[in-house]
Order: structure tokens, then sequence, then C-alpha cells
């Protein structure tokens, strides 16, 4: 079993987040590890420009997501475990990973300007939503829906890299422009 401590790093550049683990032994992660964790974080140019392309990738079509064959934005050494599609809010993105670097990456595609579902989502700011992990905290309700619809996805296609085609990957990625940063 692993066990992730999460390193957030938010990223201003271009709007991207940019959220590290790294393993440990159990597939929980309580609050306290996430908000002690939270103290410690460290920004790493190369890092955050690696975490740019794979969320520039995320504008990929499906299928070019599935070959991995982004033109400009397709590092080497990648390979997609699943793309995400989340119906009722057209969140878009893709998760996989790296075999050279031992990092598993999930990427969001920012807000599609031309998706009325993307941008209803991104409208519902007026809305909050408890967020079950943080005792009183509050999320934008159109992103909070986005990411459920894809968080038991998300969960399974991890842990199966872990698991199965990566278990010596020692980091994990989410990063996302946008609409994509939020979720």
């Amino acid at each position: 079993m692993r066990r992730f401590s999460l390193l957030a790093l938010t990223l201003t550049l271009l709007g991207v987040l940019v959220v590290v683990a790294t393993s440990s032994a159990s597939k929980s992660l309580p609050a306290s590890t996430l908000s002690s964790s939270l103290n410690t974080v460290v920004f790493n140019e190369t890092q955050a420009f690696v975490a740019l392309h794979y969320a520039y990738a995320a504008f990929c079509d499906q299928a070019t997501l599935e070959k991995w064959s982004c033109p400009h934005a397709c590092l080497p050494g990648f390979h997609t475990s699943v793309v995400l599609i989340e119906n009722s809010t057209d969140v878009f993105g893709y998760l996989g990973y790296n075999e050279l670097d031992q990092t598993i990456y999930i990427s969001f595609q920012g807000t599609n300007g031309k998706d009325i579902k993307n941008v209803i989502t991104d409208l519902e700011f007026v809305e909050t939503a408890d967020y079950p992990p943080i005792p009183g905290a509050k999320v934008h309700s159109g992103f909070w829906r986005g990411y459920r619809g894809l968080q038991d996805t998300v969960h399974q296609h991890l842990w199966d890299i872990l698991d199965n085609k990566c278990p010596l990957c020692k980091h994990v990625v989410v990063t996302g422009h946008s609409l994509g940063a939020a979720i």
C-alpha cells in the first residue's frame, strides 16, 4: 500500500496549477497531511515547464491523446492510461505515466469557450459546495461537480498504474490551465 503526501505547487505561469505528490504507504490521505504539507512547497522551474507541456497536451483531441501524438506537447516516455471525459460539464483530460521520470501525470483541459457546458461550469462560481475532507471548507460548485464526475475513474487508474504499470513511480503531478487548473 502507498500513502501520498501532497505537496501543492501553485504556478501562476499561464494559469497552470501543479500538485505534486510523493508515494509512501497507504491509499488514504488524511486532511491533516494535506494541510501540513502545504507549508513545504518549493518552486522548480524545470518541473513547471514539464507540467506546462502536459497541460498543453490536454487541448489535443481524444484520439491524439490515446496515441500520445500531440504536436509540440507530447514528451517522450509517456503512456496514456485513460482519457477523462465528464459528460455533464464536458471536463476533459487524461491520466498516464512517464517511465523516464517515474511520474504519473493527470492533466485537465482549460475552458473551451465554444462549449456551453464548460462555460456554465465556470459560471457556477456563485454557488459553493462543502468539501468533506476539510471541515468548514467550501469549493466552487461547478468545479467540484466536474471533478466528482471523474473522481472514481481517476482513482481507479491511478492505483492501477501504481500497482501494475509503474510501481516505481514516485510522484504524481496534477496540472491544467484555467478550468483544468481548478479541477
